[in-house]
């Protein structure tokens, strides 16, 4: 068994921003987060050994979600799909810009932007602000 790490890139789709996405992702009357696709990652044992998605909102990389597994699921009158079941936690990334594709990528750590885990007094700040006190070199 591999003990490499992969992520996944993908677009960021029906949700404008990383704060939506947070909301949508934390709200407890939904299931938990997925992305369903309809290829199922040939290097699951690699994407499950501590990988993310990655989503990009217009051109940039903005945020991750922990993928916690991945579920082969049955659709009626179709093809079998894939959900990658995501932790409901929402992490913001450094920004990094990424094009647009359709579907999803491979991403390997050394290319995956840092997180944007800029704290004070044991809160995190807004993410601009966040930016702002990084480009600065104050975090």
């Amino acid at each position: 068994m591999s003990h490499d790490v992969l992520h996944i890139l993908s677009p960021c789709l029906g949700v404008d921003d990383v704060a939506a996405l947070r909301r949508r992702a934390a709200d407890p009357s939904r299931p938990p987060p997925r992305r369903v696709t309809r290829i199922r990652p040939a290097r699951t044992d690699a994407v499950l050994n501590g990988g993310s998605i990655y989503w990009i909102f217009s051109g940039f990389i903005r945020a991750r979600q922990r993928i916690l597994r991945i579920e082969v699921q049955e659709q009626p009158n179709t093809d079998k799909t894939c959900a990658l079941v995501l932790d409901r936690a929402v992490v913001p990334t450094i920004p990094k810009p990424q094009r647009i594709f359709r579907g999803w990528r491979y991403l390997t750590p050394d290319a995956a932007p840092a997180d944007l885990d800029v704290v004070i007094d044991g809160n995190n700040m807004p993410e601009d602000l966040a930016l702002a006190f990084r480009h600065f070199g104050l975090s």
